[in-house]
C-alpha cells in the first residue's frame, strides 16, 4: 500500500470557532442551573471562579495545539509518551463524550418541556445513531446553522438580562474551605468541549499556533463573559429561591421569559434543544473518531473499526450509541449525570497537559511547561475529588477504563495479523494510470484494458469520505483490512493485475475531502491518466453532497487526463484527452 500525502487544511479560525462553540457553549443550559441548585445565591462567586479556570485551561489548549499541529487531541498526546497512556487519555475522553451524548440528549426535552424526558433522550439516541449509519456528509452545516442560532439567543437573553444585574442578589458563600472546594469542583463540567479544539489542528489552516489562538479566546472570553452575565440575571429573579432551584435542567429558558418575554423564551427554547442534540450527535461522532483510531493502531481489537459502505465504523456505532442509552437506564436524574460528566472530561484535560508538559516539542518553552504541569495537578485533584465525593462517577470510569484495557490487554494477542503488501518495481519510464474505485472492480478491469494498451503501471485506489474526523496525530495510514469492501477490491486488483502481466500497487485512505486525497495521489505519483466511474447518486443526494466530478475537476492538474467511464457503457473506448461531459460523475461517490 502507498503512504504518502496529507490530509488538505481548510479549518480557518471562523469555522473551528462555531465548532468549538458548539461544543463549548452548549454547557451553560445545564451549568448555571446546577450551580444555583447547589449554591443558591453563592452560585455567582462559584461561577466567576469556574471562569478563571476555564480561561487558564483555554490558555493550556493553545500550547498543546501549537505543540500538535496534526491532531489527535488526548490521544495522541499521550501516545507520544506510552501507548498505554494513549489508551487510559482516549478512553476518559470516550467516558465524556458517552455523559455528553447522555446529558444533551435529556436535557433538550427538559428545554421543550416533554414530561418523561429521559425516555424522549433514549429515543433521540436511538435515532441518532440510526442517522450516524449512513454517515450524513452535511450534519457538521447544520450543526454550525443550530450554533449560530442557539449563539443569537444567548446574546438576545445576555443583553435584556444586563440592565437587570444591578438588582442582583450576590452574597458570600458561607462554607468551609472544603465546602468551597467542593461547591467548586461541582461545576466543573462547564469545560466540556475544550478537548475538541485540539482533535481540530489536524485539518487547520498554517499556522495551526494562529488559527488555534483565533479559535479558542473568542470563544473562552464569550462563555466566560455570558455565564457571568447570566449567572447574575439568575440571582436578580423575582422568584422564590426554593422554586429557583427546582429550574436546574431548563434555568435559561426561565431567564429568558423572564427579561425577554414567553414568546422568545419559547423560540429560543427551541433552538437551545436543537444545540443540544446536535451537541448529542458530535458527541457519537468524538466516540466514533476515538474508537477507529485506537483500532486502526492496534490499541484494541481491529474488527470494532470496520467500516460499513458509508464509511462508517459500524461496530463502534453500535456502541457509541448504546453506551449513553444505557447510562440514561441507569442515571436519569441532571445531578448525578453531571458527576459522571467530570470523571472524563477531567482525567482527559489532566492527561492532555501532562502529556504535552513532557513532550519533546520545541514549541512548548519551559514556563509552559511549568504551566502546564500545575493544571494537570489541579486537574487531577478535581479528579480525586469527584471520586471520592461521587462514587458512581468513580466506578463509572473505572468501568469504561476496564473494558477498554481488557481489550487491549487480553485480546491483543487475537487481532488479525495484517501482512505488509509486497510492491512491485514500477518499469521505468512506464506512464502510470491511477483508477479510484468505491469498491467495484468493474472499473479496475477497464483501467487494466487501457494501461495493456500503452504498456503503463496501475496504482488502484480507494478512498473512503469519512463522516467524522479522525484523531490523527502520529497514527500510521489507514488500513484497508479494516474495511472488508476494500479487501475484497485490492484482492481482485493484485490477481487480475498477476493474470495480465501488469505491475501494480493500491492505496487506502480515509478523509472527509476524499477528492483532494485522490488528486494529492495522481499528482504525487505523476500519473498520466486518472480512471473515474460514473456517478449513481440520485438528484437529491447531488443537491445534499454536491457533484464529485466537478470537485475533481477543479482540483485535478491540467496535464492529468480524466477519463470517465459509464457503467452502463463499459465497452466503450474512453476519451483520454480531457473528460467525458457527464456533469455529476466521478470517483467519489467512487472514491468514497
Amino acid at each position: 500500500m502507498l503512504s504518502f500525502g496529507k490530509r488538505p487544511r481548510e479549518l480557518s479560525w471562523f469555522h473551528a470557532g462555531p465548532m468549538l462553540f458548539g461544543d463549548w457553549g452548549t454547557s451553560r443550559l445545564y451549568v448555571l442551573g446546577l450551580a444555583f441548585a447547589a449554591s443558591g445565591y453563592g452560585s455567582f462567586v462559584y461561577v466567576a471562579a469556574m471562569g478563571v479556570l476555564l480561561l487558564v485551561v483555554a490558555w493550556a489548549y493553545t500550547i498543546i495545539c501549537r505543540a500538535y499541529p496534526d491532531g489527535g487531541g488526548v490521544y495522541a498526546a499521550a501516545r507520544e509518551q506510552a501507548p498505554v497512556l494513549g489508551v487510559i487519555g482516549g478512553l476518559l475522553l470516550f467516558a465524556d463524550y458517552v455523559v455528553t451524548a447522555s446529558i444533551s440528549a435529556i436535557e433538550a426535552f427538559h428545554y421543550l418541556g416533554f414530561a418523561n424526558p429521559a425516555i424522549w433522550a433514549v429515543g433521540a439516541l436511538v435515532l441518532l445513531g440510526v442517522v450516524h449509519y449512513f454517515g450524513p456528509k452535511k450534519a457538521g452545516v447544520l450543526a454550525l446553522w443550530i450554533a449560530a442560532a442557539a449563539f443569537g439567543a444567548y446574546l438576545v437573553v445576555a443583553a435584556f438580562t444586563v440592565p437587570h444585574a444591578v438588582h442582583a442578589e450576590v452574597r458570600a458563600p458561607e462554607a468551609s474551605a472544603g465546602g468551597h472546594w467542593k461547591h467548586f469542583v461541582h461545576i466543573v463540567l462547564a469545560l466540556s468541549g475544550v478537548e475538541a479544539v485540539a482533535n481540530m489542528t489536524g485539518i487547520m489552516v498554517a499556522p495551526v499556533s494562529k488559527t488555534s489562538r483565533r479559535t479558542i479566546w473568542p470563544v473562552a472570553i464569550e462563555v466566560v463573559a455570558v455565564n457571568l452575565i447570566l449567572a447574575l440575571g439568575i440571582t436578580a429573579l423575582p422568584i422564590p429561591e426554593a422554586e429557583l432551584r427546582l429550574h436546574e435542567g431548563d434555568m435559561l429558558r426561565v431567564v429568558a421569559e423572564h427579561y425577554v418575554g414567553p414568546g422568545f423564551a419559547s423560540v429560543a427554547s427551541v433552538a437551545f434543544a436543537l444545540l443540544l442534540l446536535s451537541a448529542s450527535s458530535t458527541a457519537i461522532t468524538g466516540m466514533l473518531g476515538i474508537q477507529f483510531a485506537m483500532a486502526r493502531d492496534g490499541e484494541i481489537p481491529r474488527g470494532i473499526g470496520r467500516l460499513n459502505r458509508f464509511g462508517v465504523p459500524q461496530w463502534a456505532l453500535v456502541a457509541s450509541a448504546l453506551a449513553p442509552v444505557l447510562v440514561l437506564v441507569f442515571v436519569s436524574d441532571l445531578q448525578g449525570l453531571a458527576a459522571l460528566y467530570a470523571i472524563g472530561v477531567v482525567g482527559a484535560i489532566a492527561i492532555n497537559c501532562y502529556a504535552t508538559a513532557r513532550s519533546k516539542s520545541p514549541e512548548v518553552g519551559r514556563r509552559a511547561r511549568v504551566g502546564l504541569g500545575a493544571v494537570a495537578a489541579l486537574m487531577v485533584a478535581i479528579w480525586i475529588t469527584t471520586g471520592v465525593e461521587k462514587p458512581q462517577a468513580l466506578v463509572f470510569a473505572g468501568c469504561i477504563l476496564a473494558v477498554g484495557l481488557v481489550a487491549r490487554f487480553g485480546l491483543r494477542a487475537y487481532r488479525e495479523r495484517v501482512h505488509p503488501v509486497q510492491k512491485v518495481p514500477f518499469p521505468a519510464g512506464a506512464p502510470v494510470i491511477l483508477v479510484a474505485s468505491r469498491g467495484d472492480t468493474w472499473i479496475v478491469d477497464q483501467g487494466y484494458e487501457r494501461a495493456s494498451e500503452i504498456g503503463a503501471a496501475v496504482v488502484v485506489c480507494l478512498v473512503r469520505e469519512a463522516s467524522f474526523l479522525i484523531a490523527t496525530g502520529a497514527s500510521p495510514q489507514p488500513d484497508p483490512a479494516l474495511d472488508p469492501e476494500a479487501t475484497a477490491l485490492f484482492e481482485y486488483a493484485r490477481k487480475a493485475a498477476q493474470d495480465r502481466n501488469l505491475p501494480m500497487r493500491t492505496f487506502y485512505d480515509i478523509s472527509t475531502q476524499p477528492m483532494a486525497i485522490v488528486v494529492d495521489v495522481a499528482a504525487t505519483m505523476g500519473v498520466a491518466e486518472l480512471h473515474v466511474g460514473g456517478s449513481r447518486r440520485s438528484r437529491l443526494e447531488k443537491v445534499l453532497r454536491g457533484s464529485p466530478l466537478a470537485e475533481l475537476e477543479s482540483l485535478l492538474p491540467e496535464s492529468i487526463h480524466l477519463v470517465v467511464h459509464d457503467i452502463h457503457e463499459p465497452k466503450r473506448d474512453p476519451d483520454v484527452h480531457g473528460t467525458h461531459d457527464v456533469p455529476d460523475a466521478g470517483p467519489g461517490d467512487g472514491a468514497r
